[in-house]
């Protein structure tokens, strides 16, 4: 278990673990696709690249055949030695994700609620909740600790044309 994971793949594992944490009994791929919002196929080429690099086992002919092996997550980028801890108790909704993902983009609550389809003050809320789990007081804290956690990952389409701390 040496390889780095996606965050995708990383989102996958926090669900199963999240998942067993509240209900006790591991998930289905139907209960992965609710809480992930992803499709059938892109729930099993997750799984199968979790079972190729051995964090979860799948057993074949059961319903919930989703197994986590060991305790601990692997790295996504940089990631605590505590993170299976960490990412069980501060487990973000597929919404809290989206939000998560627009706050590191700069968006403020009234973009986010637009972008979303939700109001401002549903986007605030889903913010303090980010901000709660994650531990920290404000959006760039919680920007930072996500991709300390590897839950979010910056790349070069989240920073914008004309900002100077951009690189080439």
């Amino acid at each position: 278990m040496s390889s780095a994971l996606t965050a995708a793949q990383a989102a996958t594992l926090t669900a199963i673990i999240a998942f067993v944490d509240q209900h006790g009994i591991p998930p289905t791929r139907r209960d992965l696709m609710a809480a992930l919002g992803c499709s059938h196929n892109t729930v099993t080429t997750r799984l199968d690249r979790l079972e190729r690099l051995g964090y979860v086992e799948l057993r074949a002919g059961t319903a919930r055949g989703i197994l986590v092996r060991g305790t601990e997550l692997p790295p996504v980028g940089v990631m605590s030695p505590d993170a299976t801890t960490d990412l069980r108790r501060t487990a973000l909704t597929r919404r809290e994700m989206q939000v998560l993902g627009l706050i590191a983009e700069g968006l403020s609550s009234n973009r986010i609620g637009t972008r979303l389809g939700i109001s401002e003050h549903t986007a605030k809320f889903h913010a303090m909740r980010i901000l709660d789990k994650l531990a920290v007081r404000t959006r760039t804290e919680a920007v930072v600790e996500a991709m300390r956690r590897g839950l979010i990952a910056v790349n070069s389409n989240t920073v914008k044309k004309g900002d100077p701390c951009a690189t080439g």
